[in-house]
């Protein structure tokens, strides 16, 4: 995943492609098919790196005394890092074309197609995070938490403003760790560290834990499974519903 000035006017982007969960009707052979639902890719660091992570994530939750408050409250989050969401997105279609009105045919196709293929955006000199229309209000507050990674990792921040300032472009593989650290912010934040594993220790083992958690959460059913899956993984599930084995 790349990230690209487009233009001084524009922030910086970090690519984020429009995945789709593969599509089930039935979650019997779960564990199983945990490889296709947890990616490696998006979320996997190193131990120095996600302590980092986990440790910026915490402190965000202390500042804004989001512990224990559930679905987490991510305004407060945002009003602790001193981030707000944009009151009128870039993504507006009528902000689109007053921007490429008197741009080359080459600079409006790459706008167009760069902001096509992101949800989400974090303008580091107004402090901004724009939110892609099309996202669902479940994808909104995790995607709140991964843009607002990139503002408290001290490292996201000086590099995001840096490349706002000029035509350059980040390094593929650095956009890729910022990608996955920002993941795992997210993941921290949202469901409170522990908070999610406590609260599925007292349930039964199966699918409908995880879409229960979904709604105490206020997260996607998707996230819900992965963090799920990510719980269950060091007993070696071998199916999940009525019958479940450990």
């Amino acid at each position: 995943m790349n990230a690209t000035a487009i233009s001084p006017r524009l922030p910086t982007i970090i690519w984020r492609p429009r995945r789709k969960p593969s599509s089930s009707s039935s979650f019997n052979s779960f564990a199983e098919r945990n490889e296709r639902v947890i990616k490696p890719d998006d979320s996997s660091l190193d131990p120095n790196e996600l302590r980092a992570v986990q440790e910026r994530a915490r402190k965000l939750l202390d500042r804004a005394t989001a512990w224990g408050r559930f679905p987490t409250p991510i305004e407060d989050i945002l009003e602790a890092a001193r981030l707000q969401i944009a009151p009128t997105s870039i993504f507006d279609p009528a902000r689109i074309l007053a921007f490429i009105k008197n741009k080359t045919a080459d600079t409006a196709h790459r706008v167009k197609s760069a902001l096509s293929k992101v949800f989400g955006i974090y303008d580091g000199e107004e402090r901004v995070i724009h939110i892609g229309d099309t996202v669902t209000e479940s994808k909104h507050r995790f995607l709140k938490l991964h843009e607002t990674c990139h503002h408290e990792m001290p490292t996201h921040r000086k590099a995001f403003r840096f490349f706002q300032d000029c035509e350059k472009t980040l390094a593929p593989e650095t956009a890729d760790l910022f990608e996955r650290e920002a993941n795992n912010f997210a993941r921290f934040a949202l469901f409170q560290e522990d908070a999610y594993a406590r609260m599925a220790a007292d349930c039964k083992v199966e699918i409908k834990t995880a879409i229960k958690l979904a709604g105490k959460f206020k997260a996607s059913v998707y996230a819900s499974a992965r963090k799920y899956v990510s719980i269950l993984r060091p007993y070696k599930v071998s199916r999940v519903g009525p019958g479940t084995t450990v």
